[in-house]
């Protein structure tokens, strides 16, 4: 037996490696579960969000902030534009 294989062996007999190594896998799923919803989500806001994006009107609104909390750049004018459309 080798050097790494008997250090590996020491470590694997040793509860606290274990649970540390557990530890570890499980944050790398966690991590891998995370990326794979962050692109499934990525995914969804493409198709979702292309008609919205194709609309002159909305597109104006969305890039002024209009009826997003705690913005103050929102005027009577795009108030009463989004009243005219909706």
């Amino acid at each position: 037996m080798g050097p790494r294989r008997e250090t590996q062996a020491r470590l694997d007999a040793d509860p606290a490696y274990r649970a540390q190594r557990e530890r570890a896998h499980e944050a790398e799923r966690t991590a891998r579960h995370a990326a794979e919803k962050a692109a499934r989500s990525e995914e969804e806001k493409e198709q979702k969000g292309e008609s919205y994006r194709n609309d002159p009107l909305f597109m104006y609104l969305w890039n002024r902030s209009f009826g997003l909390p705690g913005t103050a750049r929102a005027s009577w004018h795009d108030g009463s534009t989004a009243g005219w459309r909706g």
